[in-house]
Order: C-alpha cells, then sequence, then structure tokens
C-alpha cells in the first residue's frame, strides 16, 4: 500500500474500429505498446497492465505522471488512428503483483472521459499539485457523482502544453446528479439554504455576446417615438422590440436591449450618451405616427465613430402593411451596417395584419402586468391573433410564456405546438427559445434526460445563429440546469462564461438575472453570506430600477436572513413576494414562498399556521408537477404533525 499518481488512457472509437476492422484495431493496439513503453520509461512510470485499449500506468509523483502524460499526447499525434483520452488521479493504493487496486484506481478511470481528444483529465489533488507553477494552465469541469466511487472529486483539464481544453456541453450528461436526501427532523441551516437557493434562479436571462468589438458591430435600437395617441404606445414599444428580436437572429451582431436603453432615457442620456454608455457605435432611432389607418414612420442609422447618418428614410403605409413596414426597416438596418448575415431574415412567412396588431397589444399588456386580468387579456389577445395567422409563432410562443408560471402542462403543451410552427417555418431563434423554456419546466421537474437534451439543442441553435445573445441564454440554461441538480462547480462555470459577457455589454436588465445566479455561488458554493447578500441586494436594484418585481432577489435575501434568525425582517419580504405572486396569478411563486411561510411559522412553533401553508404550497406544487417543492412541503406537514 503506498501513495502514487494513477493514469489510466483510452482510444478514441477503438470500439467501432473493432467492429469494422480488426486486423486494424489489432495493429494499432501493437503500435501504442511499441511506441509508449518507451516514454513511461523515461519518465519513471510502470506499465502496469493493458485493459483491452486502455493503459493502466503508475508514477511515484504527480509531476512524473503529468510530464509523461503530455509526452504520450505529443507522441501520438503522428499516428493515424491513436486518438487518445488520458486521467490522472493520485491516491494511496493497493499492489498486488503487476496489479493494482483502490478506490482512487477506479477514480482515474473515472474521470479519464472527461478529458478532450488528445487531451487530459486531473483529479483536484493533482490540480493542487499544479496550482503554483506558471507553466501549467488548468480549467475546472466539475464535481461529478462518478459510479463506483464513494469519495467526492473534482475534475480539471490541463489546458497549457498545447492540449485541447473539455468542451463541457460535449461531457455535462456525465456529470451526474446527486442523489436528493432529505433530513426529516430540520428545515433550518444548511438544508435550508440548499433548498432556497435551488428555486429563485432567473430563468428570463437572456442575452450577450462573445467576440470583441472590433469583430463584429454593437448597435442600440431606440424605442420608437410614439407621436400619436397615448393609446397607440404599443405600437412603438412592440416595433421597436421586434426589430431587435429580428436583428439577434441573424448572427454576428451585438445589440442592446430595449429595457437598457429607456432606463437611460428616463434619465435624460442623450441618444450618443447612450451609446456610449452601451459601448455601441451605431445608434438607431425612429418615430411612428397613426393617424386613422395610416402609419408614418421615419428611421435614421447613425455611426458615432464616424459622426456620420448612415440612413435616413420615411415612410407612409396602410396599417394593413404595417408588418412588412416592420421587415423593411430591419432590412433598412442591415444594409447600412453593411454586415455579415449567417442566417436570412425569412421573407416568406408575412404575418397578417390584423395578427400582427393583436399581438403587438399583448406583448405590451404583458410586459407592463400588474393583475390576474392583465394575464387573460394578453391571452385572449394572443388567441385572437392566432385563429387569423396560425402560422404566427411568436404568437404561440408568447402565449405558451404566459402559462410558465402557473399551468405547466399547458405551458408544456402550448410550447410543443409553437415548435411544430417554429420546425415547419425552419426559424431557429424561436426553436432555440422554445426549447430553452421546456427545458426550464422540465429541470424544475427533474427530468433530467428531457431537459439536458432541450438545453443541448437551444446551445446548438445559439452557434448556428452566431449571435451573442442566443448564445448567452443557452449557457445561462445550462447552468440552470447544473444548479437544479446542486451541480455548482457547472454552474458556476457557465454563470461565469455569462457573467463576464453581460459585464462587457454593460445590460443592466440582463445583469439582474446573472447577479442573482452569482449571489448562489457566493452563497451554497463559496458559505460566504456577506458577499451573497451584496449580490442579491444588486440584483433588487437592478430589477427595481428596470421598473420590474424583484421576486428572485427577496425571496433570496428572505431566506438568508431566517437563517440568521432575523425572523420579523425575514417574514417582510416573504410577504411582499407573496402578494405580487397572487396579484399576477405566479402559482409557482405562490406555492414557492408558501413553503417558506410554512417554515417561518414551524420555526416560531406555530405550527397550525405552518400547515396551513405547507398544505397549500403541497396542493399547488402537486399541481404544477414541481417534485421538489411537493416533496419539501410534504416533509414541513409530517414535521409539524410528528
Amino acid at each position: 500500500r503506498k501513495l502514487a499518481a494513477i493514469v489510466f488512457t483510452d482510444i478514441v472509437s477503438f470500439t467501432k474500429l473493432s467492429s469494422e476492422n480488426e486486423p486494424a484495431a489489432l495493429a494499432l493496439l501493437g503500435t501504442q505498446r511499441d511506441l509508449l513503453k518507451p516514454v513511461v520509461d523515461k519518465y519513471n512510470g510502470e506499465w502496469l497492465k493493458e485493459i483491452g485499449d486502455g493503459l493502466l500506468l503508475s508514477f511515484n509523483t504527480n509531476r512524473d505522471a503529468v510530464d509523461c502524460s503530455i509526452a504520450i499526447q505529443e507522441a501520438t499525434k503522428k499516428v493515424d488512428g491513436l486518438n487518445l483520452r488520458i486521467g490522472i488521479h493520485q491516491g494511496e493504493v493497493v499492489f498486488q503483483g503487476s496489479d493494482v487496486v483502490g478506490d482512487d484506481v477506479n477514480i482515474a478511470s473515472r474521470i479519464e472521459p472527461f478529458a478532450a481528444e488528445g487531451g487530459i483529465a486531473i483529479s483536484g489533488r493533482v490540480n493542487v499539485s499544479l496550482e503554483r507553477d506558471p507553466e501549467f494552465e488548468t480549467m475546472f469541469i466539475g464535481t461529478p457523482e462518478l459510479k463506483g466511487v464513494s469519495q467526492k472529486t473534482e475534475v480539471y483539464c490541463i489546458t497549457s502544453h498545447n492540449l485541447p481544453k473539455t468542451d463541457i456541453s460535449k461531457v455535462s450528461a456525465k456529470l451526474e446528479p446527486e442523489g436528493f436526501q432529505w433530513n426529516v427532523f430540520s428545515l433550518t441551516g444548511a438544508v435550508l439554504t440548499v433548498i432556497g437557493a435551488l428555486f429563485w434562479i432567473n430563468v428570463s436571462f437572456l442575452g450577450i455576446g462573445i467576440a470583441s468589438d472590433n469583430e463584429i458591430p454593437s448597435l442600440v435600437i431606440l424605442p420608437f417615438e410614439n407621436k400619436g395617441e397615448a393609446k397607440d404606445e404599443y405600437y412603438s414599444y412592440g416595433i421597436s422590440s421586434d426589430i431587435i428580436s429580428d436583428i439577434t437572429s441573424i448572427g454576428q451582431l451585438r445589440v442592446a436591449s430595449l429595457n437598457s436603453v429607456e432606463e437611460m432615457q428616463k434619465d435624460g442620456l442623450k441618444n450618443i450618451e447612450i451609446a456610449d454608455k452601451l459601448s455601441s457605435r451605431y445608434v438607431v432611432s425612429g418615430s411612428l405616427w397613426k393617424i386613422d389607418s395610416i402609419f408614418q414612420l421615419s428611421l435614421e442609422l447613425f455611426d458615432t465613430e464616424e459622426e456620420m447618418l448612415l440612413v435616413s428614410e420615411r415612410w407612409e403605409t396602410n396599417w394593413s402593411e404595417l408588418s412588412l413596414v416592420k421587415d423593411e426597416l430591419t432590412k433598412k438596418i442591415i444594409e447600412g451596417l453593411s454586415i455579415k448575415i449567417i442566417n436570412e431574415l425569412d421573407s416568406e412567412n408575412v404575418v397578417n395584419a390584423d395578427a400582427y396588431e393583436y399581438y403587438l397589444k399583448a406583448k405590451h399588456t404583458y410586459r407592463d402586468r400588474k393583475t390576474i386580468k392583465d394575464n387573460k387579456i394578453a391571452r385572449d389577445l394572443l388567441n385572437k391573433a392566432l385563429s387569423i395567422d396560425s402560422n404566427f409563432v411568436d404568437a404561440e410562443y408568447l402565449l405558451a410564456n404566459t402559462y410558465h408560471d402557473n399551468d405547466r402542462e399547458i405551458a408544456l403543451k402550448k410550447y410543443k405546438m409553437a415548435l411544430k410552427t417554429a420546425d415547419r417555418l425552419d426559424d431557429k431563434k424561436a426553436k432555440m427559445d422554445i426549447k430553452r423554456s421546456m427545458g426550464d419546466i422540465y429541470s424544475e421537474k427533474w427530468d433530467t434526460e428531457k431537459s439536458l437534451k432541450l438545453y443541448r439543442e437551444a446551445y446548438k441553435l445559439s452557434k448556428e445563429i452566431g449571435n451573442e445573445s442566443s448564445i448567452a441564454s443557452a449557457l445561462n440554461g445550462l447552468g440552470r440546469f447544473f444548479w437544479e441538480r446542486r451541480e455548482g462547480d457547472s454552474a458556476r462555470y457557465y454563470w461565469k462564461e455569462s457573467y463576464d459577457i453581460t459585464k462587457r455589454l454593460g445590460d443592466k436588465s440582463k445583469l439582474v438575472g446573472i447577479t442573482n445566479n452569482i449571489g448562489f455561488v457566493y452563497w451554497i458554493f463559496d458559505s460566504d453570506l456577506d458577499k451573497a447578500i451584496l449580490a442579491f441586494e444588486e440584483s433588487l436594484a437592478l430589477e427595481e430600477a428596470i421598473n420590474s418585481f424583484p421576486s428572485a432577489p427577496l425571496s433570496n435575501l428572505g431566506i438568508i436572513y431566517h437563517n440568521k434568525e432575523m425572523y420579523q425582517k425575514s417574514k417582510e419580504y416573504y410577504d411582499r413576494v407573496l402578494d405580487h405572486s397572487v396579484a399576477v396569478d405566479d402559482r409557482n411563486g405562490i406555492g414557492f414562498i408558501k413553503y417558506y411561510i410554512g417554515v417561518h411559522y414551524e420555526q416560531l412553533f406555530e405550527y397550525r399556521t405552518a400547515i396551513e401553508y405547507f398544505r397549500s404550497s403541497y396542493e399547488i406544487n402537486k399541481d404544477l408537477g414541481i417534485e421538489r417543492w411537493k416533496s419539501a412541503s410534504l416533509r414541513g406537514l409530517v414535521i409539524c404533525h410528528h
């Protein structure tokens, strides 16, 4: 028994080669043996055994194991078909003759699949030995639950020495979720903390990009000025937001969000100042004036660097051609920017004018909703739009979205209908948005297979679209998936990527969600409540600044203050969230916050009141199919009756 660094290697696609050409597969094994035995000897390694196409090697030090593995990957580059993945772990092992056994041997073999083809995956123990060596760079992958391994293992990959880094989206299925276990006799402390963090993750985060400003144009589209009557405001808002959506779907363009622009306009900033604040070179402004059934529209595209007007257009059109004019506005902006288009705009599916008007009214109503009545009005308008134009996929998606937080089964049914339309129209952006939203629902239902499949498909579509907003949305979805599974390290990776991009963009509306999510990392993973509170308070301030109700940060702060035994302050936060959730018929929010109010009363030994809240939470979450909160509420009932 001794401490050793264990190396496990595996030939990529060897099983396929064996089934198709056995002689070639056997010859490759001979080549591997002849090529690599001298390399292992050079670094003082022990060639323990060959396991099929894999090798089990042992070294006295981590550094010898790492240096040898790098040399092996370098040597195999010259041999066609000899593409290896390598895993390295250090631990106490038992040598039995020419063999070696123990839990730590299993770890080396289990982490090998987390390496990229031609790459090297290492455990946390090996990574510690490399951290202070400037010659090495590594990347954190996650903390998977490894089959047949009892101990917690962090996995990294080496990214220096020309080694490929692991694409986490390709190995995420191997990051197995931990079993969800309950402490039946405690609702507070660490268990309460973890449960709370698993709910209020912002799922509407939309945003941002990865390319530098020098590589892609950056654009601010100001809300169109409504020069007509106040009741026609929904036209100018709706057309502005639709143009932003259309332009973000074509790829290779960074577009600031409408909320960020509106906030700065309220602060009295001029157009060029807004562009500067949002690090955007181009500014689009316009106006809309409805006179009976006639619309007068104007559009200007200004280059702030060259200080010149690129586009200046005026239109007068009949109301029945408004959706066509919206498409024409979008095309004029694209032409003025002279950008490369990855995805052509859909010019074949023309939306019916009556349907488009209903849709614009519905979108404006739903965005500014304050009561259940507003939800119903928006749905009625959307149903009218779809009765006129059944191919109107944006209306189908928005209709499904209005049910997302209060009737998951109806939402899923309508998302699936919208997805069929998007597939028929080959609308990639719509398909991406729909799949991400469906992934959110299945993730909360703990349907791991379906949710991860949908998130991956959304990410793939975002890459095809090539727009930074779409890519960031998919990254946020993947982060949410791993957080729901309590894989904090993987969630941290995806959210950190999103946060960095959002910060560069300066988009406050999107920073709301990602700042809230970063708070979870401080709270649960780092156990730093002070940093978590600061992050949630920042998210709360950002959300209030854009006139949105801050349900997520208020709830999270309430849970933290409960854990700090500041019960009155905690209850004040819970009550604000409950009042708002009831007002807008957010049953998801109602079911969640009633559980925590039940916890509040249970802690104060007011069991009858606690039971009322737990029972109500249980019924709502049972109806919505949210297993986590249904189980939590049931557990609360058991404790109160104990």
